[in-house]
């Protein structure tokens, strides 16, 4: 079980300040889009992220007065591939087996259809332009995918947020 244990436990990122470690964390802390300095409660305190080192998962932070953000997630790896993937099936028109939908559930299910048809194809990912001429790549594989590739694309030099469903660019 202890084996086991390593390959189904989450991604943590040990937090050190200076030489002294504050606590652990998960890699949503660092992944998410944030406006200014991005800044943690562990421990009370209040610590602002001055380095990630990525390979090693360490997230380098020193004290601040900037208040942190703590976060503990219900849903330990965030959604499933399984559970992006039925979201897309429905999107894509699937009613799920043995379900019996209201009308008003139904109109809500065609409308949202309808608002997300862009974002869903069959047989392909989908990579789209908003108004702003921002892009989105919605894959539809589920939160710890979508981190893994946020990963890749921020070791490549091009940070991206990442949620269920897919990755944007980050903000500059």
């Amino acid at each position: 079980m202890e084996l086991l244990a390593v390959f189904t436990a989450a991604p943590e990122f040990t937090v050190l300040a200076g030489r002294n470690e504050v606590g652990k964390i998960d890699v949503g802390l660092l992944t998410d889009d944030v406006e200014g300095p991005r800044v943690l409660l562990l421990g009370g305190r209040s610590w602002m992220v001055t380095h990630i080192d990525w390979k090693r998962r360490h997230a380098f932070v020193e004290s601040t007065d900037i208040a942190g953000i703590a976060r503990w997630q219900s849903i330990p790896d965030g959604v499933s591939f399984e559970i992006a993937r039925g979201a897309r099936d429905v999107l894509l028109g699937a009613v799920p087996e043995g379900v019996t939908l209201t009308k008003r559930a139904a109109e809500a299910i065609a409308a949202y259809r309808a608002q997300r048809s862009p974002d869903v194809v069959a047989d392909a990912l989908v990579v789209r332009r908003d108004d702003k001429g921002d892009w989105h790549w919605w894959t539809w594989a589920g939160a710890k995918a979508n981190r893994t590739l946020g990963c890749v694309a921020a070791r490549a030099g091009a940070a991206a947020t990442t949620d269920r469903c897919g990755i944007d660019p980050a903000s500059p």
